[in-house]
C-alpha cells in the first residue's frame, strides 16, 4: 500500500509541476519560451509514467476498437488560411450537443504519406500531448481534470493504432469519444489549409461538410505576420511575407473553385460577419450543418470550459468566452515594410477585390507594374508552388 501510495504521490507532483508550466506557458503565448519547453519536457515524463501503466488498465472488447469506430458520419471540416478566424469558429461549435470539436490543428488531409506508416509510440506521444495542451494557452486538459481519462484514452488509441484502418487523428477522435462518451456526436476537424484538400476528403467522407472561414487577405497576412514575427524571432530566421501572401491567394483561389464545384458542401464564413453579428453567422452554420441553434454557439469554449481569444493583440487574449468584433477593425500595414507592402499588392491585389474586400486607403502600388516588373517574383514562383501542391493533391488520404 505504502509503495502505491508513493506512486500515486509522484504522479501528482509530476501534475502539480505540468500545471504550473501550463501557466507559465499561457502567459508567453504565442511565444515558445520556458514553459513551453519546460511544459513539453513533463508531458514526456507523464506520457512514460502513464504508459507504463496501461498493463493494469482494463482490456478492451473488440467491438470498441472495431474499423466502424473510426468512420465518422458526416464529418465538419473547418477550412481557411492560417489567422482568418478558424480557431474562432471551432470554439464557438465545440460545446454544441450535437458536435465533437477536436482541439487545435490535427492535418489530418494534408499528412498525405499516411502516418498509417508511422511507428504507435510517437504518435501516442503525439496525441497524448494535445490532449493535455491543445493551443497553448488555458483552458488545459481537453479530457478532464483526471489521469485516469488519460489512461484510459492512452489504452483506446494504443489499440486502435495497433490495428489501424484509418490514419492517427480519426483513432484517436474514436478514442475522444470512448473517453468522453460522445460516440454520437458528429466529429469537427480544423486545420488552416484544408481547402486544398477537399476533393480528397470527399473521397474519405463523401458526406462531410465544409466551412471555408474568410478574412479581409490584407488583415489575415497582418496578423499572420505578428505570429511569424514572434516565432521568427525565436529561431532567428527571417520572416517571408512573399511567400505568406502566395500562400493565401493559392488557398483563397482554391476556396473560390470549391464553391464552384460543391455548392451544397461548402458555407462561406465571413471573420468580420461572424464576430460583429455572430448570432445571424451562427445560425446560417447550424442551419447548413442541419443542427438545431444553441446559446452554446455563441460562447467560444474547449471542451465545454470558456476559451480565451486567440489574438496577436495581449489585450483582446485576456478576453474569455466572449467573441470580440473585429467588423469595424482598420486594416492596417504598418507591420509591413516597403518591399513587402508591394509583395502585397502584387500578390493579393485581385484576390482582393474577388472576394469583395477593398485596397482603399493602404497607400499599395499598382499590381499591374509590379506584375511586368518582376515576373519571377510574382507569376512563376507561384505557378511552380500550385504544381507541387497539385501533385501533393493526388495523394489517397485515409
Amino acid at each position: 500500500a505504502s509503495a502505491a501510495t508513493g506512486v500515486s504521490g509522484s504522479i501528482e507532483t509530476l501534475r502539480a509541476k505540468l500545471d504550473g508550466a501550463l501557466i507559465q506557458r499561457a502567459a508567453e503565448f504565442p511565444a515558445r519560451g520556458d514553459g513551453y519547453h519546460q511544459s513539453q519536457q513533463l508531458t514526456d515524463e507523464l506520457f512514460a509514467v502513464l504508459k507504463g501503466n496501461l498493463s493494469s488498465v482494463s482490456p478492451l472488447e473488440t467491438s470498441e476498437t472495431g474499423t466502424a469506430r473510426v468512420t465518422p458520419a458526416s464529418p465538419v471540416f473547418i477550412c481557411g488560411p492560417m489567422k482568418s478566424g478558424t480557431t474562432l469558429l471551432l470554439s464557438l461549435l465545440d460545446n454544441h450537443p450535437n458536435l465533437l470539436a477536436m482541439p487545435g490543428d490535427s492535418h489530418y488531409a494534408d499528412r498525405w504519406w499516411n502516418d498509417s506508416a508511422e511507428p504507435r509510440e510517437p504518435l501516442l506521444r503525439e496525441w497524448f500531448g494535445r490532449m493535455i495542451n491543445p493551443t497553448g494557452q488555458d483552458p488545459f486538459w481537453f479530457l478532464g481534470g483526471e489521469l485516469a481519462n488519460y489512461e484510459r484514452f492512452l489504452k483506446y488509441l494504443a489499440d486502435l493504432l495497433a490495428n489501424r484502418q484509418a490514419s492517427s487523428f480519426l483513432c484517436a477522435a474514436a478514442a475522444v469519444q470512448q473517453v468522453s462518451g460522445t460516440a454520437d456526436r458528429r466529429l469537427v476537424e480544423k486545420t488552416p489549409g484544408n481547402e486544398m484538400h477537399v476533393d480528397r476528403i470527399l473521397v474519405r467522407h463523401p458526406d462531410a461538410r465544409f466551412l471555408q472561414v474568410v478574412r479581409d487577405p490584407v488583415a489575415n497576412l497582418a496578423s499572420l505576420a505578428r505570429l511569424s514575427r514572434v516565432r521568427s524571432q525565436e529561431r532567428n530566421e527571417q520572416i517571408d511575407i512573399l511567400g505568406q501572401a502566395i500562400n493565401v491567394r493559392r488557398q483563397l483561389r482554391q476556396a473560390r473553385h470549391n464553391i464552384r464545384k460543391h455548392t451544397d458542401r461548402v458555407l462561406v464564413v465571413r471573420f468580420e460577419e461572424l464576430t460583429s453579428n455572430p448570432q445571424q453567422t451562427m445560425a446560417e452554420v447550424a442551419t447548413f450543418l442541419g443542427i438545431d441553434f444553441a446559446d452554446s454557439l455563441l460562447v467560444p469554449s474547449q471542451a465545454g470550459v470558456p476559451t480565451r481569444a486567440n489574438s496577436m493583440t495581449p489585450s483582446r487574449r485576456q478576453s474569455k468566452g466572449r467573441i470580440l468584433d473585429h467588423g469595424t477593425d482598420r486594416v492596417s500595414t504598418d507591420v509591413f515594410t516597403g518591399q513587402e507592402v508591394q509583395d502585397i499588392a502584387a500578390v493579393l491585389g485581385r484576390e482582393v477585390s474577388r472576394w469583395g474586400y477593398s485596397l482603399d486607403g493602404l497607400s499599395l502600388p499598382a499590381p499591374v507594374a509590379l506584375l511586368a516588373k518582376h515576373p519571377f517574383r510574382y507569376v512563376i514562383k507561384p505557378r511552380l508552388v500550385a504544381l507541387r501542391d497539385r501533385f501533393l493533391s493526388t495523394r489517397k488520404i485515409r
